[in-house]
């Protein structure tokens, strides 16, 4: 079942990062603004992989 809706939380943790770094940048917490970039990245690059599979 976890396998199944892999595509949807990755996209939706992605969406997540996007609306909180703004709030980490207003707050000049370089380190939260980096994970945020990192993780969005990742997010982006394994949706598009799962659905190209």
């Amino acid at each position: 079942m976890v396998l199944d809706h892999l595509g949807v939380g990755a996209a939706l943790h992605g969406i997540g990062e996007v609306f909180f770094a703004p709030w980490a940048i207003k707050q000049k917490a370089w380190d939260l603004v980096f994970i945020a970039f990192l993780f969005g990245a990742f997010d982006l690059w394994g949706t598009l992989q799962i659905g190209l599979n």
